[in-house]
C-alpha cells in the first residue's frame, strides 16, 4: 500500500514540476511580448504625440458614448 503511495506522490511532483516549468515558460513569453508592445508603444507616443492624444480621446469618448447607453437603459 505504501509503495502505491509513493509512486502517485512521485507522479505527482514530477506533474507538479512539469507545470511549473511550463507556467514560467509562459510567464517569460507573456513578459517578453509585454515589454516589446511597451516599447512600440512608447516609440509611437514619442513620434506622433498629437495623433496618440486623438486616439486616447477618441477611445474616451466611444467608451463614454457606451457606458451612457448602458446606464439609460438600466434606469428604464
Amino acid at each position: 500500500m505504501s509503495d502505491k503511495i509513493d509512486e502517485t506522490m512521485s507522479r505527482a511532483r514530477k506533474m507538479s514540476e512539469k507545470v511549473d516549468e511550463s507556467v514560467h515558460d509562459q510567464i517569460e513569453m507573456l513578459t517578453k511580448t509585454m515589454r516589446e508592445q511597451q516599447k512600440i508603444i512608447d516609440e509611437f507616443v514619442h513620434e506622433k504625440p498629437y495623433m496618440a492624444i486623438g486616439i486616447g480621446v477618441l477611445a474616451g469618448l466611444g467608451l463614454g458614448v457606451v457606458l451612457c447607453g448602458l446606464a439609460r437603459r438600466s434606469r428604464d
